[in-house]
């Protein structure tokens, strides 16, 4: 798969829980992290051009440690099973769209 990316990823020294906003359950975990875009570890698949409103926990207690949530496109998209039938994960890219300033500003500082 060709890289496509605008941006070079982060890798994060840190799991960022990545939740559903409605029911503040954690659906998953980014594992790196550009200005524009995101690598989410999830454990349901996901489809290409999917449409996510997503929330990540803020671990650095940025703006009282608010949770923040956004939307983000699904760029990419496929299963890492290892050959194990319980482990079933899925990878995907996630391209930010149309973050508030404030959001913007602390996931950059998060990389």
């Amino acid at each position: 798969m060709e890289d496509q990316r605008r941006d070079r990823r982060k890798p994060l020294i840190y799991q960022l829980k990545v939740l559903d906003p409605k029911t503040k359950h954690q659906i998953g975990h980014l594992s790196d992290l550009s200005k524009n875009g995101c690598h989410l570890v999830i454990d349901h698949p996901i489809k290409r051009n999917d449409n996510l409103f997503i929330a990540i926990e803020n671990v650095l207690d940025i703006e009282g440690g608010k949770t923040l949530a956004f939307s983000a496109r699904c760029k990419w998209s496929r299963s890492d099973d290892q050959n194990d039938p319980m482990h079933t994960h899925y990878d995907a890219g996630l391209e930010f769209q149309n973050l508030p300033t404030d959001v913007k500003e602390i996931v950059q500082s998060f990389g």
